[in-house]
């Protein structure tokens, strides 16, 4: 069956010439900016997300092969895949190393998988590998591409990348603050009866100690205005994150820290860092982490597993 000419996506949004993906027998309209699943709402929808896996496979696989066991329809992929600079730097090629990370989730998924750009993703790299595995798994999707996912019971808007160079790889995915804006205008583009998802590899800007964005060092909040701004314009209400390793939690309305398996109205989570820093530093505390995010109708939960 040859896909429509025009679909309408939402109030105001519509995308031309859509082509039609088969994944694991579910269809899926592709067009320049959106992916659309094609299958029957049922009022619910349980995603993975992952974050900060700086060049660790093997970590990866374990946890994704626990994602899988949990039942989850998509994972979400939220950058930093290599380590480009300092300590974690690893010695082989970004592009190889980009491919095994993704690889070793795609290997043990038969859901879309999302993927978008970190700080320590270079584009070049970055796009050479995403662009190679995309031939090689249908249900590998870069939202650095096409920055809308809509699956049956949840709409996800991506950017990757950080808002300026200060902590970005040269050769990175440094915005600006337009892009950042532009997700406002997207989710608004693409509404529809079911939740909005913002997903990001930085954070916004948060006010308190329980904000994602929180950074120990400085004892400051040190997320993104921007983000913040473009959130509360559209009454943004599900967001993750990671790029703050240590900050594995979830947040609701006002900041307010949720319980595992805490149904909410407003929820933020960041699921932790996926790669074991102990590999490097021996003394560290870091546990690998990762979150799982459910929705039923507009209220969701969620845990962080390790």
């Amino acid at each position: 069956m040859k896909p429509p000419k025009r679909i309408i996506t939402g109030p105001c949004g519509y995308e031309l010439n859509l082509t039609q993906r088969t994944v694991f027998g579910i269809d899926y309209l592709v067009g320049k900016e959106s992916i659309i699943q094609l299958k029957d709402s049922i009022g619910r929808i349980k995603v993975g997300v992952m974050a900060d896996f700086h060049g660790d496979y093997e970590t990866t696989r374990r946890l994704a092969k626990i994602l899988s066991l949990e039942g989850v329809d998509a994972i979400l992929m939220l950058g930093d895949l290599v380590n480009a600079f300092g300590p974690l730097k690893n010695l082989v090629s970004e592009v190889d190393e980009t491919k095994r990370i993704l690889s070793s989730v795609l290997d043990n998924s038969t859901v879309p998988v999302l993927v978008i750009p970190g700080n320590h993703d270079r584009r070049q790299s970055y796009s050479l590998a995403t662009g190679e595995l995309s031939l090689q798994y249908s249900h590998l999707f870069d939202l650095d591409v096409r920055p809308i996912m809509q699956l049956s019971d949840l709409t996800i808007v991506g950017l990757g990348g950080v808002i300026n160079e200060r902590a970005c790889v040269e050769g990175g995915f440094i915005r600006g603050t337009s892009p950042f804006k532009n997700l406002g205008t997207l989710a608004t583009k693409y509404e529809r009866t079911v939740p909005t998802l913002f997903m990001t590899h930085m954070p916004q800007l948060y006010r308190t100690e329980n904000g994602l964005d929180y950074n120990e060092e400085i004892a400051l909040n040190d997320g993104n205005t921007t983000l913040m701004l473009t959130r509360k314009a559209v009454n943004s209400k599900f967001a993750v994150s990671g790029h703050f390793h240590r900050n594995a939690r979830v947040i609701g309305k006002d900041e307010i820290l949720l319980d595992r398996g805490e149904w909410s109205e407003y929820l933020d989570l960041n699921p932790g860092s996926v790669y074991n820093k102990s590999i490097v530093d021996t003394v560290s505390d870091l546990v690998p982490s990762v979150g799982v995010l459910e929705f039923k109708g507009y209220f969701a939960r969620a845990s962080i597993l390790r």
